[in-house]
């Protein structure tokens, strides 16, 4: 988005970013806001006023409410599809089993269950994930998005972007795509409550960029733009560290500038996290029907920023489809597994202040912290919240295996944090095990292939099928969540489907050894890691 001085002092001129096509075309529309009234008007300007450098069309202005509810039908509308394909596969399952063991005996029936075992402890997580699907299917006219206007003018939701800093160009997308939806909704008459973007960033990228940043808030002083530098000295009663550090200072500043009222709500962003459309009409509904018990939802991420097709793009389609399991363990009222996201999430001010993000030392799993709190004090407390947020896979393998050793180091700091409770623990131990587990699920795969150790007998036989169809169905979900958001670029076009299916071997390998790279390297002492995720975006 791009920000200049209208005629007027009272107002600021901001934008829309058009192609260069559009350009040539004649006049258009820029958007003025007052600095002393809330109200917005319109004027045509010529097309030779507008700043041909800003001109390339931003991503996140094809995020609309009308993909995002073709995007939910697709996946509402396949839940018989999914259903034939879990028969077909306890059907295959079957004749296998009966093949296998009708041709070839192995005389060390204990050690080759053991082999099979470790890819059938996920089948608790992927059960769970089936019925999310299905409830998912039966609430789908819950979760659509029609635009409906409500009244919130007197509700505030603050858009908290919390990141160290490094990322500028990353920061700047996400920052500008608040704004950008929020002009168009407020144009539009889609909208009335009122907004502040907050971002919380370290001193120390502060100043290593501060050019950038001067200049950044400078073209957005007539906006809704609040940016915190955390004070080098700043310690919390507890000694928390890294972004838990920064999210508190977030919590203290909110609370000295009066920001901490009841009808507020904070709507948290890693530095990647850009809205469309549907995520402000999502927030906008959540608002207005949230009930007072509700403190504070979350929905689905979408991971289609930077879209290149590489491994990591297509493991973290998975994820997606994981949503599905994490939100309807968050439906329920204690919320008895783990995968709460510190992104795309929104909460109560009052509740936030309440609770904050002082958990002590190497809280590197602080979204999970938070939320285990957060659930023991308010039990049924979560509300859906409709519309996806936009984030980026990491940008290669390296970053990859970094974010995933952030994670296996996350989950050990929880198990050794007092504010999770003795439940959750048990859950992220599961689930961690699961996670170590997978590289031996690929050597139970590889065993069976070239050394006939049976991975199908009695004690697996009823869930083999399943659980090897269900992850294929989760893949192909991931795709077909991310479909309506990939680039219509020539080069991708051409890529054959046997190049995604390596790809997506391959992060799905990447995944595999993660945990033990970081289980080796757990001993040594490794700075926080901070994801490049400018690396396109510079280029």
């Amino acid at each position: 988005m791009h920000i200049t001085k209208s005629e007027s002092r009272n107002y600021t001129t901001v934008e829309y970013p058009l192609s260069r096509t559009e350009v040539a075309h004649g006049p258009y529309k820029y958007i003025l806001r007052s600095d002393f009234e809330d109200h917005i008007v319109t004027k045509e300007v010529e097309p030779d006023s507008y700043d041909l450098m800003t001109t390339e069309k931003p991503v996140y202005t094809n995020f609309s409410v009308e993909k995002y509810n073709d995007t939910i039908l697709t996946q509402a509308n396949r839940n018989k599809q999914r259903s034939l394909s879990i028969i077909a596969g306890e059907v295959a399952s079957l004749g296998l089993f009966f093949e296998l063991t009708r041709n070839v005996y192995n005389a060390n029936i204990t050690g080759s269950i053991l082999v099979s075992l470790p890819w059938v402890l996920s089948t608790p997580f992927l059960i769970i994930a089936t019925a999310g699907t299905i409830s998912a299917a039966k609430k789908k006219d819950e979760v659509l998005l029609d635009n409906t206007f409500y009244d919130n003018h007197d509700k505030t939701v603050v858009f908290t972007i919390t990141s160290q800093g490094k990322n500028i160009y990353t920061l700047k997308n996400s920052v500008e795509s608040v704004f950008y939806w929020h002009n168009v909704a407020y144009n539009e008459n889609k909208i009335n409550y009122d907004y502040l973007v907050h971002m919380i960033i370290e001193p120390e990228p502060f100043t290593q960029n501060r050019q950038f940043y001067e200049d950044f808030k400078a073209s957005h002083s007539k906006d809704k733009f609040l940016l915190t530098i955390v004070p080098t000295e700043y310690t919390t009663t507890n000694g928390t560290n890294y972004k838990a550090r920064a999210l508190h200072y977030g919590v203290e500043e909110r609370r000295r500038l009066g920001l901490n009222k009841e009808s507020i709500f904070i709507y948290h962003q890693d530095e990647e996290t850009t809205v469309g459309e549907d995520t402000l009409s999502g927030i906008s509904k959540f608002i207005h029907t949230a009930k007072d018990k509700v403190k504070y939802g979350a929905g689905f991420i979408i991971y289609c920023l930077d879209y290149t097709i590489r491994p990591s793009q297509i493991q973290e389609m998975s994820r997606t489809s994981d949503d599905y399991r994490v939100m309807l363990s968050l439906s329920t009222k204690t919320n008895p597994l783990v995968g709460f996201h510190g992104s795309h999430f929104i909460i109560r001010a009052t509740t936030e202040d309440e609770i904050g993000w002082d958990f002590g030392k190497n809280s590197i799993a602080e979204d999970m912290i938070f939320e285990n709190v957060l659930r023991t004090k308010y039990k049924g407390s979560f509300m859906r919240l409709n519309g996806f947020a936009y984030e980026k896979a990491p940008l290669n393998i390296k970053e990859q295996i970094k974010q995933r050793r952030r994670w296996t180091r996350a989950g050990i700091y929880a198990e050794q944090n007092k504010s999770v409770s003795k439940a959750k623990k048990l859950v992220i131990a599961y689930s961690t095990f699961v996670w170590f587990g997978s590289m031996a699920s690929v050597a139970s795969l590889f065993a069976t292939a070239f050394t006939f150790v049976s991975g199908y007998y009695p004690i697996t036989l009823p869930i083999a099928g399943y659980v090897w169809v269900q992850m294929v169905n989760n893949y192909y979900d991931g795709y077909l969540f991310h479909k309506n958001y990939i680039p219509n670029d020539k080069s991708i076009k051409k890529l054959k489907r046997s190049k995604l299916i390596v790809n997506g071997i391959a992060g799905a390998f990447i995944d595999a050894i993660a945990p033990w790279y970081a289980l080796k390297k757990q001993k040594q002492n490794i700075e926080f890691e901070v994801l490049d995720k400018d690396i396109l975006l510079r280029k």
